[in-house]
């Protein structure tokens, strides 16, 4: 259905979402605004990005290993 290229972008943007209003608390609207798109499509995200991060081991590890990099940055 969606191309390869297409479908990394949406799974950059779940992962996006999920990483930044879960693990460090940036609300939902500030991200639309950024993103200069519509506060329930983040929301999506952040939906389809927890049940991943529940479901996906891989997801978990890769969130984790992003906010340990995040934090020895600080």
């Amino acid at each position: 259905m969606y191309g390869k290229a297409r479908r990394r972008g949406i799974r950059g943007r779940v992962e996006f979402a999920a990483l930044a209003v879960a693990r460090y608390g940036v609300r939902v609207c500030d991200i639309s605004r950024l993103l200069d798109k519509q506060p329930n499509s983040v929301t999506r995200w952040l939906n389809h990005g927890l049940r991943l991060e529940r479901d996906d081991p891989g997801l978990e590890n890769l969130l984790a290993w992003i906010n340990a990099a995040n934090s020895r940055r600080s």
